[in-house]
Formats: C-alpha cells, sequence, structure tokens
C-alpha cells in the first residue's frame, strides 16, 4: 500500500533555506516537483508532482550562464547527427516556463557564491541542509521507503568541487540517519571519478552517452565500472551506442542498458495517461484522470537503484520532440 500521496504541493516544501558557512549569507534554494521523480503526483489537466525531491541549475555552457561544463553543440556533424544538447529538454523547459528558468538561475547563483566562498566542504553542508529538508517533508506526509533524490534536474555538474560537494551531502545527510538514495545524470567527464566515490553513499552517477560523446563517455564510465544513459532518436540508435560503448569501455565494464519505459520503453506505447506517470499499484492500467499517482522514476528504480546493475536507454533525446536549436541553449536575456 503507497502512503502520503497527495493532491497538492505540501506549502514550504520546495523551499530550503540554508546559509553560507564561509560568511554567514542567509541563502534559499529552490526544489524541482517534477512528475516524473516525484513519489507523489495528481493526473488532472495534466500530470503534476505534488513533492518536491529534485534539484535544478540552468541548462547551457557555462560561458552563456549555464552549468553545463560537459555541453557539446554537436555542430560539427551533420543535421540531424547532432547530439542531445542541440535539443536539450531542459533547456526546452526553461524557455516554456520563465518561473522554473528563474528558479535554476537563482540555485546557480547560491551553488557558486558558496563555492566562492567556502568550497566544496561549504557546500557540501548546504546540499546536506537540502537532503535533510526533503527527508522531513518526505516523513511529515507520511511517504513510505527511503528518501529518493534527482540532482540536476536541469544542468549538470559545474566541476570536480561541485562533484565533491554532491558526495559530501550524502556523506553527511546519511550519517545523521537519513535513509536516502540518490541519483545523477552528467557529461561532464572529468567529475565521474569523484560522483563514483558517492555510491557507499546511496549516490547513483551515471554518465550520459551520445552520439557526440560516446568515444569518451564510454572510456570513462568504464575505467570507474558507471552505468550510462544512452540518449537516441529511437531504440536502434539507442542499440548501437550501447554496443560502441560496450566496445570500448570493454567487456564487464559497463552494465547492460535497459530501455526507460517512459522514454521509449513499454509505458510510452500504452494508452494509459502520460507516461511518466503510474498508479499507486504500480500498474499503468490503473492510472485514472483525477486521481493520485506516482513518478515513474519511483516506480521505476531503473536509475535509482543501484542493486540493479543496468545502464538505461532513453528514446527522443536531442530528436526532433524538441524544438530548442544549439544557439538558444543556455542564451540568457
Amino acid at each position: 500500500m503507497v502512503t502520503g500521496l497527495r493532491r497538492s504541493l505540501p506549502a514550504g516544501s520546495s523551499t530550503v533555506c540554508s546559509s553560507c558557512p564561509g560568511c554567514g549569507l542567509d541563502l534559499e534554494l529552490r526544489l524541482h516537483a517534477d512528475s516524473k521523480v516525484a513519489p507523489s503526483a495528481v493526473w488532472d489537466s495534466s500530470a503534476r508532482a505534488t513533492f518536491a525531491n529534485a534539484f535544478p541549475l540552468p541548462a547551457g555552457p557555462l560561458e552563456q550562464g549555464g552549468s553545463c561544463s560537459g555541453f557539446s553543440s554537436g555542430l560539427e556533424f551533420d543535421g540531424d547527427a547532432a547530439g542531445s544538447c542541440s535539443a536539450c529538454y531542459a533547456a526546452g523547459l526553461e524557455g516554456y516556463s520563465p518561473g522554473f528558468r528563474d528558479m535554476a538561475r537563482a540555485n546557480l547563483e547560491a551553488v557558486r557564491h558558496v563555492l566562492d566562498c567556502g568550497g566544496a566542504r561549504a557546500l557540501g553542508l548546504v546540499f546536506a541542509d537540502m537532503l535533510e529538508h526533503v527527508g522531513s517533508w518526505w516523513a511529515r506526509v507520511g511517504l513510505e521507503g527511503p528518501v529518493s533524490f534527482r540532482w540536476q534536474s536541469d544542468g549538470d555538474i559545474l566541476n570536480a568541487a561541485h562533484a565533491r560537494a554532491i558526495v559530501s551531502a550524502h556523506r553527511i545527510a546519511r550519517g545523521r540517519g537519513l535513509d536516502l538514495v540518490g541519483w545523477v545524470y552528467t557529461r561532464t567527464l572529468g567529475a565521474a571519478r569523484i560522483l563514483a566515490t558517492g555510491e557507499r553513499h546511496g549516490l547513483r552517477s551515471i554518465v550520459s552517452v551520445d552520439r557526440v560523446n560516446v568515444e569518451r563517455a564510454a572510456a570513462v564510465a568504464g575505467r570507474y565500472r558507471l552505468p550510462i544513459a544512452v540518449l537516441g532518436r529511437d531504440s536502434l540508435e539507442v542499440d548501437s551506442l550501447e554496443a560502441r560503448a560496450h566496445q570500448i569501455a570493454g567487456p564487464g565494464r559497463i552494465p547492460a542498458a535497459r530501455l526507460c519505459p517512459a522514454a521509449g520503453g513499454r509505458w510510452s506505447h500504452d494508452d494509459y495517461g502520460p507516461a511518466h506517470i503510474v498508479a499507486p499499484s504500480r500498474r499503468r492500467a490503473d492510472l485514472e484522470r483525477g486521481a493520485v499517482a506516482i513518478g515513474a522514476c519511483h516506480a521505476c528504480r531503473l536509475c535509482v537503484d543501484s542493486s540493479a546493475r543496468l545502464s538505461v536507454g532513453f528514446v527522443h533525446h536531442g530528436g526532433s520532440r524538441v524544438t530548442v536549436r544549439p544557439v538558444s541553449i543556455g542564451a540568457r536575456s
């Protein structure tokens, strides 16, 4: 029996109040209520998350105000051979929702301030406050199981210090007794070694692979035995890229991939409702308009649970479903 499901987002639950350990400045971080990753949602006019358990930063290259140090436009490739960054779904979300864009920008400003003021150790403390905030609301509304948290529901890892802070936050929060699992997808290949050390603290790190970065990303994932997220225009390209990644990394270095059920897999092709939510019974056929639901990631657990020992494939990333063009990604008005 799934408990704690709600029809609305609890007031105050998406705002995290903390302070900079370096200078004492009051900080406010904003969490993302993302219906795909949330443990509680509702399907009315659309699927809406009713719990915030994700942290966004703005998409795009650093020089344009984004957080994606692993950004690659793919413009060196011809036409639709450009990579997933060329049609970033998160950048599209920022363009669609100015409020979300401003929230991600404000988060980045806070993160940069703490890193500049106190480095990775200081940011780890602030992030630990954020995780404990999520944990307190998780318990308050009566949700079951370990707290699940999605890092970088928009944007990516800025640098090594940012990666160390995420790992540190998991270590601190779990050391304080929080039953926590988190996951992050990244193209910031220089952060992979650091992120890999977070597995013992409940952090699952997944290296994003597409047709632009497959050579380098597969080598890094194989070196640190990390799972990959294969981003393709269709299932054939996902299969092809996965095979290439295994060839580059070597036998047994990267877990085999399974298609995300909500992004190219079985839930994408049924007629039961939005692919990114599931009924509380964890059966798609039980979805009802107007009823509560749970996010696809919370139900599937493929990316969340390290015991799955699998990589994941996503269809439509960097494909025609998204209209954002390379020149607009990360552009700031």
